[in-house]
């Protein structure tokens, strides 16, 4: 894939309208396979860890997977007993410009094990509790079949981040850095959008 192609659809997504609001059913389990999809703050955090995952070492990046159907859901199951929905995506927002930031600097560090696996677990489940508890306004009336969809598709999202980190990583070594800086971004600009909207 030429640089020109990928940062082609690479645009695409960031444009495309159904990424900018969450749309469409709310029940079952389509509805949570396909929720993720449909918000653009969501969608572009479990791509973003996958592809800072791709800086860390082969044992990292299996525990990083393993954590996310297990602390989704811990955090499905918080947001259900509390509302915190408005905390929830401030927490996001800020979760995004540090993974930013991880991802530029540690985009060359493959291999070092410079971010102890700890460390890497304590801020991936933070995250991921964040994004549980924004997605428990989404449940509808079956929110079990939801919850599996939404793990389903946030682990594959995760998937295709790594995939695409470890590319990257070969063929345009220097395109990290400009990724982390548009994810950190995209958080600043959600925080932003948070504070004019009141």
């Amino acid at each position: 894939m030429s640089r020109i192609s990928f940062f082609g659809l690479l645009t695409l997504a960031l444009i495309s309208p159904s990424t900018f609001a969450h749309t469409g059913e709310t029940t079952g389990f389509t509805a949570g396979l396909l929720h993720v999809f449909t918000g653009f703050d969501h969608l572009i955090s479990m791509i973003a860890i996958g592809v800072w995952a791709a800086c860390l070492t082969k044992t990292t990046q299996k525990t990083l997977l393993a954590l996310t159907p297990v602390v989704l859901m811990c955090g499905m199951l918080i947001g259900t007993a509390f509302e915190w929905v408005s905390i929830a995506d401030t927490g996001i927002a800020l979760a995004l410009i540090l993974v930013g930031v991880l991802i530029s600097s540690q985009m060359n560090f493959i291999g070092k094990g410079l971010v102890p696996k700890t460390a890497v677990a304590a801020f991936v489940a933070v995250f991921l509790l964040f994004h549980g508890v924004a997605h428990t306004e989404a449940f509808g009336a079956t929110p079990v079949p939801f919850a599996i969809g939404l793990m389903l598709s946030s682990g594959l999202l995760q998937m295709a981040g790594l995939v695409t980190g470890n590319w990257l990583t070969k063929q345009m070594p220097g395109t990290p850095k400009l990724i982390g800086t548009l994810v950190s971004l995209t958080g600043i600009g959600l925080i932003s959008v948070s504070v004019i909207s009141g």
